[in-house]
């Protein structure tokens, strides 16, 4: 590397020389831009850069070390949290089914031979880790045992960062190409059936443009439009550029609000494009059939708006940058005032938002105030409810003193009612809390009153969604909740805004390419291709499989070496590996244009910006798409540019004439045009009436309503035995003291034992629980099979899954209670079955409620219909009938289901799995329905009604993990944890 260095300064020295004194200072200015005109001088800046990369790969490389072991240890950390959740990531499906079929050539073959045509779709978007699952599932030892089938369109190749490669669809094609014509071969099919011949031409004339013409292969028109012209005036294809330079002038006047982050000219733009989509509109072609299409959302909000001027009613279909809404990040910020308001950052946060709204002076005036403490003290030391209090320094009551009357009496119901929801929160859960939060500081009002409230509250309402989801994964952990949110918003805010529109609504869609891949729309606006091809912050390593093949499995690595107070430098290959990546994604950006003008059917607009007076000259690497598709089309200043007809199809007995394409310039001169509700008028002449505010009234308080309207049949068994500990549970959200206990009571083994153990013995309950849990599995999956016998690896992998050991004997108990079953008469009797469901779902109205669950199995007979439940019990010297009396409201719940599902005769079997052969047998018939709804309806009229007794039987088995046990039931502990429940116990004080 040094000789190459010392030989390129050589050369460049000698080249230099012979140049005149104007053209060396030429030669530097233009070295210093990275525009090399001369090769010597290239050559010898490349071989100056490789010389200092292995100046500081010899000194420093080898402090990477330390990075292998952290990526190690990041796999085996990450291998051991999937394991503990059991779960897989999509790279392990692909990988797990690869290693499957390698290893064992049986399996491979059957699934051989079970398909006789192997179809891959899409296929530029697969991988070399796809295509090996595709190789093994049609050849064996290099033999083709199937059809394969492949389909794919390297021009439509858009997900790299999902990791597809290119590569393959085009290695797989010449491999094709290449082999002898009979069994294999490639056909091309270029027939268009969407799009209207004036877009094709101009897809295929910017196409041969971008991508060369000995790559591209034209499309063709598919089929004779319908129509001579779509709908609304003007050309089928437009272009509207915007020139960027000149709109900070201060001339110049977009009116832009003062939130706006767009650049003038994108906001220019997203005018002009909102412009002509409202005057195709008035011209007949209607806005739902329209769509916006972009790159990505960073600048949505722009687009959104311009469009919500001129009255076309975006939807923005599944918008990104989710986290960064205000809303959004208002009430995180008051979840962690909540959780600790000693965050500073967080109470600052919350009081300069709607929830406090006090002036900035205030809260500089408090920060002065708290001095070295946290604005917390202060605020509570001034403003809390024993405030101001005494020992407060007199420089922070002067301070104090300058905050306006109306900001001390905000702060001070501020500080009220967030030490009331300080004191609610471990009571509530998560999205109650939100829900709790937004209400008590007035926030909700506040957002609908604003412009766009709706949208606003619907982000608002969509935290409370992913809060409420993250509960039933993790459990009410607000600390947690907040993690994982920053989490999210670190991965590149890939979070969807919440939809207020439903999909049908008459207004135009915006969509990002990737979104609208493979749908079609009449009209299609491919905006912002103005933005720059920026490639964003450099990764730190760079990793690509090395193509030799005697150096089969290796990898070229770049990394960016990084020293402390020193600019970060590549070394080892990081300048190659970086090289290649540029020119790969130019490509797949020039893809991503063609893949969003060919969604077009009807009419093609296509929007940006860029400077009019560098067209003509090559764009460079990291330019945006609007000089390349300008320079393609020949065009700087014209108000329509020609392009040449598209071919018919094969087999399609028509010509076409060739298309003119409208081009529409704007620039700084037509900022006052392009102000909403300003066309083609001075803004002087605008009506400069304020528009009132809207009068705002209080909120009609919510309809009466029960507080539960879903219920599973555990918890109606429960709210019979006790519908005070329903209510802890059900309504008030109360998890029961034992985790165990807990997860048991939404199960089917929900019903709490005759006799509950002593203190010691509880995680032996939990392991019976948990055995249960197990041996259901192992029988659902043994119907699904035809009743082949369980596994022991199996069920040793599904105890460990529980907590359990999963050791010899816990596997043989487990195995032990499937075998008895699978031996039964019960079972045998299935053979004869029409129709088996393991783990039936059910869902029926029963009065106001909605009553939902599982049935273990259904099986339909040739008389009557058969309903089984397993119960995992340990019986003892007890019989199965007198376990029953638990069970009782299960069962007609079960009973009522099917009978309400056949209409015909039931029978419900319970069998407890110690003895399966003595099921314990009740049958009904279409005449118990009345009697059974009934009997239900007792219950179901006192949930509805919000009648929830205390029980007047209460004992150990019903109240020991109870969560109003101990501080909120009326029954003292000698009745709640007595053996049995004895003589009935009054339930009012």
């Amino acid at each position: 590397a040094g000789e190459a260095a010392r030989e390129g300064m050589s050369a460049a020295l000698t080249v230099t020389a012979e140049a005149s004194e104007a053209e060396a200072g030429g030669l530097w200015v233009r070295t210093t831009a990275q525009d090399y005109r001369i090769p010597e001088m290239e050559r010898w800046k490349l071989a100056c850069r490789d010389f200092e990369s292995r100046v500081l790969e010899r000194d420093f490389g080898s402090q990477y070390e330390y990075l292998r072991e952290l990526l190690v240890i990041y796999r085996e950390e990450y291998a051991e949290l999937k394991r503990s959740r059991s779960a897989l990531d999509f790279e392990d499906l692909e990988t797990s089914t690869r290693d499957l079929l390698a290893a064992r050539p049986d399996l491979r073959r059957r699934y051989q031979h079970r398909f006789a045509h192997v179809m891959v779709d899409e296929f530029q978007d697969t991988n070399e880790l796809q295509l090996s699952i595709v190789r093994y599932l049609h050849l064996e030892d290099g033999v083709p045992q199937n059809r394969l089938f492949t389909v794919g369109d390297e021009f439509q190749s858009i997900y790299s960062f999902r990791h597809a490669d290119l590569a393959v669809f085009r290695g797989v094609r010449r491999a094709l190409e290449d082999e002898p014509e009979g069994e294999s071969g490639v056909r091309r099919l270029s027939g268009n059936f969407r799009s209207r011949p004036e877009v094709l031409a101009f897809v295929n004339h910017v196409g041969r443009e971008l991508f060369g013409e000995a790559s591209y292969e034209p499309l063709t028109v598919g089929s004779v439009p319908e129509e001579a012209a779509p709908r609304g005036e003007g050309p089928v294809v437009e272009l509207l550029n915007v020139e960027t330079r000149g709109w900070k002038d201060e001339n110049v006047d977009l009116e832009l609000s003062r939130d706006e982050q767009s650049q003038p000219w994108r906001v220019a733009e997203a005018r002009a494009l909102a412009r002509r989509l409202r005057e195709l509109h008035e011209s007949g072609f209607p806005r739902a059939e329209m769509v916006v299409l972009l790159r990505s959302f960073t600048h949505v909000e722009a687009y959104e708006r311009a469009l919500e001027a001129e009255g076309l009613r975006p939807y923005v279909v599944g918008g990104r940058g989710y986290w960064g809404h205000q809303p959004v990040a208002d009430t995180r910020f008051l979840l962690r005032t909540i959780l600790n308001p000693l965050d500073d950052l967080a109470l600052l946060s919350v009081l300069s938002s709607p929830c406090a709204s006090v002036r900035p002076d205030t809260l500089w005036l408090l920060r002065r105030a708290a001095g070295g403490r946290s604005i917390w003290a202060a605020l509570t030391g001034f403003f809390g409810p024993d405030g101001p209090r005494e020992d407060e320094q007199p420089d922070a009551r002067d301070w104090i003193s300058h905050v306006p009357t109306d900001d001390a009496e905000a702060l001070r119901d501020f500080v009220a009612v967030l030490l009331g929801l300080r004191t609610e929160a471990p009571a509530l859960s998560l999205d109650a809390l939100i829900d709790a939060a937004i209400t008590a500081t007035g926030y909700d009002l506040a957002m609908l009153a604003k412009p766009g409230g709706r949208r606003r509250m619907a982000n608002v309402r969509k935290l409370m969604r992913l809060a409420r989801d993250f509960e039933s994964a993790e459990g009410p952990d607000l600390r947690g909740f907040l993690e994982w949110v920053e989490q999210e918003e670190d991965l590149r805010d890939r979070e969807g805004e919440a939809a207020l529109h439903a999909e049908g609504h008459d207004g135009v869609r915006v969509m990002t390419v990737h979104g609208a891949k493979g749908l079609e729309f009449p009209l299609v606006a491919v905006a912002d291709l103005g933005r720059m091809r920026a490639f964003g912050f450099p990764p730190v390593m760079r990793l690509d499989p090395v193509e030799e093949e005697d150096d089969a499995g290796a990898m070229r690595v770049g990394l960016r070496l990084a020293r402390l107070g020193r600019k970060r430098k590549p070394i080892y290959d990081y300048h190659r590996l970086e090289e290649e990546a540029r020119v790969l994604d130019a490509e797949e950006e020039r893809r991503i244009f063609h893949v969003a003008a060919t969604r077009a059917e009807q009419r093609l607009v296509v929007s940006g910006a860029c400077r009019v007076d560098k067209l003509g000259e090559q764009p460079s690497s990291t330019a945006s798409l609007m000089p390349w598709v300008l320079n393609a089309l020949g065009a700087s200043d014209a108000s329509s540019v020609e392009v040449g007809a598209p071919q018919a199809r094969p087999g399609l007995d028509a010509s076409f004439a060739p298309a003119t394409v409208g081009l529409r310039w704007f620039g700084p001169d037509d900022a006052r045009t392009l102000v909403p509700g300003v066309l083609g008028t001075d803004v002087d002449e605008v009506d400069p009436t304020p528009i009132p505010d809207v009068e705002l009234h209080p909120l009609e308080p919510p309809p009466a309503g029960a507080a539960v309207t879903h219920v599973s049949y555990s918890a109606l068994s429960q709210y019979a035995r006790c519908g005070y500990r329903f209510y802890a549970e059900r309504v008030l959200g109360l998890r029961p003291a034992r985790p165990g206990a807990a997860a048991a009571l939404e199960g089917e083994e929900s019903e709490a034992p005759d006799e509950w153990p002593s203190e010691e013995e509880l995680d032996t309950l939990e392991h019976r629980f948990a055995r249960g849990r197990v041996v259901h599995e192992l029988l659902e999956a043994s119907a699904r099979a035809g009743w082949v016998a369980a596994e022991a690896d199996r069920a040793a992998a599904l105890l460990r899954r529980e907590g359990m050991s999963g050791g010899p004997a816990e596997v043989a108990r487990a195995l032990e209670l499937v075998e008895g079953f699978r031996g039964s008469a019960l079972r045998a009797e299935l053979a004869s079955a029409a129709h088996l469901a393991p783990e039936a779902p059910f869902a029926f109205r029963l009065g106001g409620l909605v009553v939902r669950g599982e049935i273990d199995l259904l099986a339909e007979l040739d008389e009557e219909v058969l309903v089984i439940d397993y119960k995992s019990d340990r019986l003892g010297a007890t019989a199965p009938e007198a376990k029953m009396a638990s069970y009782d409201v299960q069962r007609r719940i079960y009973a009522l289901a099917a009978l309400r599902r056949f209409g015909r005769a039931v029978r419900v079997a319970y069998v407890f799995l110690e003895r399966p052969g003595e099921p314990v047998v009740e049958r009904y018939g279409p005449e118990d329905v009345e009697a059974i709804e009934a009997s239900l309806a007792e219950h179901t009229r006192g949930i509805e009604a919000g009648e929830f007794a205390v029980t007047a039987a209460p004992h150990r088995a019903l109240c020991f993990d109870c969560p109003a046990r101990e501080r909120l039931c009326i029954h003292g502990p000698e009745e709640t944890m007595r053996d049995a429940p004895g003589a009935p116990v009054a339930s009012t004080p």
